[in-house]
């Protein structure tokens, strides 16, 4: 129905998604929104863009303990990776699952300027 009328179906899908992925795709599921690797998830970002190919879109990629875990000077390899891991197919980089208490807004800034291509 959703595409009959010219719209797009996004499922939030946090954790354990290796399994639905598939399943969406066949079903035509347009994103899956909050893709979170392991520890939280069960899935890579660059293990659910082979399993969701290049028509589905996947939303997320910076997992939660990784964001907090990480200094800023290792926030960077990581998220260029998450990038790079997304390719192929629509992606958007985005937290997954949660943002976690202690995460300041210096680590944001930094994210959207390395998405943006600029490092600081």
């Amino acid at each position: 129905m959703l595409a009959q009328a010219g719209k797009r179906y996004v499922q939030h899908a946090c954790g354990h998604v290796r399994e639905l992925v598939p399943l969406m795709q066949r079903d035509g599921v347009y994103g899956i929104e909050s893709v979170s690797p392991p520890p939280t998830g069960d899935a890579t970002i660059a293990e659910t863009r082979q399993l969701a190919g290049d028509r589905l879109a996947i939303i997320g990629g910076i997992e939660p303990t990784m964001l907090l875990n990480l200094s800023l000077s290792e926030l960077p390899a990581y998220v260029e990776q998450v990038i790079g891991e997304g390719q192929g197919g629509p992606f958007v980089l985005a937290n997954s699952d949660s943002c976690p208490p202690g995460v300041g807004p210096d680590k944001w800034a930094l994210i959207a300027d390395i998405a943006r291509g600029q490092r600081r």
